[in-house]
């Protein structure tokens, strides 16, 4: 049995700081504030004890318990035992068991989520708050209202809590949070009494007044917003509510409002209005060198003398996580922390219920990443990027399959030039500044079906470091007036703060198609046509308008190169066409050697370029779906066999030979190969007639 279980809240810290520890008081008596707390306290230990009654527990499990009409989590500390316990560190609370709350210690850069680069926003913050408290009549003789308030921005996840939190303790203001999220959730309370209910707002600021210097944090102001499903005459009353407990806190003294919102124009006007919110300080995303110092912080627990390398893991992820937040590289660094304990624990046998028991206690990390001797290596970090993404991302389906070059077979000229026109931009931007040009923005990859121009845009983005957004063009569009226009300026944006970027549009002639290409008679063809020239301008617009872009590539992929409109394909959008054609003898050959890696292909260097002569006109795809039938043809004659023969491929061939000979007839055979001469390295080259004029035209 469990003799005594110390507790740690897993958030709210200040919360629960402001309930068990006595506040300054004013008007009240001291003894009185102090059994409150006291009362408060003890009222917390008792519902969590309740709530464990012949539980069992361990050391770093969590749960969760309703305190104050609200779920909070909690974690176990320690444990204590009226007699140690053999093998698991397992006890079960009873009557008996005494239930005590710490709170956990912060260490600076640490257990706060910090964001690298912030130290000239916090100077500014922490002065204005300064100014505010101590040069009142300075305010009222320039006839300047002294709002002493400020509201932060930001996307969700990039630290403006933490940055109200780091104000208040470098100021010394005593924080008191106030969640309307929570407020204004509770369907229980708000369908029993929703008076006391929106109470609970005039309370903060009343025990802010009480503890001053202090200050409110008003967490998820957007569940306000305009355009959020809450009840109209709940929203305005707890709007009307927040305005007068904010006109109430700036005369009273030295009691500091933060407002907290993703976006400001999305609030409802009254919070725009300079008595209100005098100023607003806009958190970005991090830039490369930021993520660095954000990454060294959480990591710098690490020993330098055991982890040299560190520094450079600390880089080489800020080079790798464009687009990440605060909040995003905090998860990095857990997730590469569990890594590198679940291989440690590997590498040790012990008994099962002990070792789950130490991993609760080790691997379960709360507000901050605790080490404990542990050494993050590159490949936990690896790791760690390859199973994440930022979160500014997740409201686009952003899977690609991971694909490497040397997956890519043959287009050796063709992959070069692609990876310049992508990487050479972001790792040597000071070459382009050097000489004077602006480097490419767009690529439209065109050519026949089947010769692995999606393909080759997967490998390019598992290749890079570079953040990548697929998107198909017929599945952009939507039945409501204006909302494909909105969700492409919203790609665009996204594509801008997670920067440097790839928009992928497959299909690209489906959404760029000419201003009245294939228009008819009748309203629907009219009405089509409509919708088509708004998406177009719309995507003309976001790729060179009057906003620069910058940190964004545009690749898009079409079998129909005449069917996009001209505008798109001017420099400045569209700056390089490339053409990715029917694969010539040698590519052939890579290709084969590359699918040779997986099925069991005749070894023969003679058969295999035999066969890659005999496969003239053959797509990647049709080299793919050859090899695969002729493996298939092996198995149905011996399910043992290990070896594709050549004469199953031979049989493929023939099989194929029409088709592919009547594509071959309708395509300008530039140069052509024969099987007689297996020495003789020919390059055909096969282009159609369609995309031979388009170069032409081009």
């Amino acid at each position: 049995m469990a003799r005594k279980l110390v507790i740690s809240p897993e958030r709210d810290v200040d919360t629960f700081a402001n309930w068990i520890k006595p506040t300054r008081p004013t008007n009240e008596d001291l003894v009185t504030v102090a059994a409150t707390a006291t009362s408060s306290r003890n009222a917390t230990e008792s519902i969590v004890k309740q709530r464990l009654q012949g539980s069992p527990v361990t050391p770093g499990s969590v749960f969760e318990a309703r305190v104050k009409a609200q779920t909070h989590v909690f974690r176990i500390v320690s444990v204590e035992f009226d007699t140690p316990p053999e093998g698991a560190v397992v006890g079960v609370v009873n009557d008996s068991t005494e239930v005590d709350i710490i709170l956990p210690t912060i260490a600076p850069g640490l257990d706060q989520p910090v964001n690298g680069g912030m130290d000239k926003l916090v100077g500014e913050i922490c002065q204005f708050i300064t100014d505010s408290f101590r040069h009142v009549d300075a305010y009222t003789r320039l006839n300047i209202p002294n709002t002493k308030a400020v509201l932060i921005t930001g996307v969700s996840g990039s630290g403006k809590k933490a940055l109200a939190k780091t104000c208040s303790r470098r100021v010394g203001l005593r924080m008191f949070p106030l969640s309307l999220a929570r407020t204004l959730a509770d369907k229980e309370i708000m369908e029993s009494d929703r008076a006391a209910a929106l109470s609970h707002i005039r309370t903060v600021f009343d025990r802010a007044l009480q503890a001053a210097p202090s200050a409110v944090v008003i967490q998820d102001m957007d569940v306000i917003a305009k355009d959020r499903g809450v009840d109209s005459q709940l929203q305005s009353t707890a709007i009307s509510i927040l305005r007068k407990e904010m006109e109430r806190a700036r005369q009273g003294r030295d009691v500091f409002v933060f407002g907290i919102s993703r976006n400001r124009s999305k609030l409802p006007e009254i919070f725009n209005r300079q008595d209100l919110f005098q100023h607003e300080f806009n958190i970005s995303i991090p830039v490369k060198a930021q993520r660095q110092d954000i990454l060294d912080a959480y990591l710098k627990s690490e020993p330098k003398e055991k982890a040299p390398e560190s520094g450079a893991n600390s880089l080489r992820a800020a080079q790798m996580s464009s687009g990440y937040v605060a909040k995003d590289l905090r998860n990095l660094c857990r997730s590469a922390l569990l890594h590198s304990k679940r291989q440690q624990s590997t590498k040790v046998s012990k008994d099962p219920v002990q070792q789950m028991a130490d991993q609760l206690a080790q691997t379960c990390i709360s507000s901050g990443l605790r080490l404990n001797g542990s050494v993050i290596h590159w490949s936990d970090m690896s790791y760690a990027l390859e199973s994440s993404k930022p979160s500014q991302q997740a409201e686009f389906d952003s899977y690609v399959h991971l694909r490497r070059w040397s997956d890519f077979g043959g287009y050796s000229l063709l992959k070069k030039r692609v990876h310049q026109a992508v990487h050479w931009p972001i790792t040597n931007p000071e070459t382009f500044k050097r000489m004077g040009v602006k480097p490419p923005m767009g690529l439209l990859l065109y050519g026949p079906p089947g010769c692995g121009k999606t393909m080759l845009v997967q490998a390019l983005a598992s290749e890079s470091n570079m953040n990548f957004i697929p998107i198909k063009g017929p599945e952009i569009f939507s039945k409501y007036l204006g909302e494909t226009e909105a969700t492409l300026r919203r790609l665009f944006a996204m594509a801008q703060q997670i920067a440097p970027c790839i928009l992928f549009f497959d299909e690209m002639d489906s959404i760029g198609a000419k201003r009245g290409w294939g228009g008819g008679d009748g309203d629907s063809a009219g009405s089509g046509n409509g919708v088509n020239e708004r998406v177009l301008s719309t995507l003309l617009n976001e790729m060179d308008g009057v906003e620069e872009r910058t940190g964004v590539v545009v690749i898009g992929c079409t079998n129909q190169p005449r069917a996009i409109d001209d505008a798109l394909l001017r420099p400045g959008r569209l700056d390089q066409l490339i053409y990715l054609g029917y694969p010539t003898l040698q590519d052939r050959r890579e290709i084969i050697e590359t699918i040779g890696r997986t099925i069991p292909l005749p070894q023969d260097a003679d058969v295999r370029a035999r066969l890659a002569r005999a496969t003239v006109g053959f797509s990647p795809a049709d080299l793919d779906a050859l090899f695969r039938e002729a493996a298939i043809m092996s198995l149905r004659k011996d399910i043992a066999s290990s070896r594709v023969d050549i004469a199953e491929i031979e049989a493929v061939i023939q099989k194929m030979s029409p088709s592919v000979q009547t594509r071959v007839d309708k395509t300008v055979v530039l140069s052509s190969s024969t099987i007689s001469t297996p020495d003789e390295d020919v390059q055909d080259v096969l282009v159609p007639d369609l995309y031979k004029e388009f170069q032409q035209d081009r």
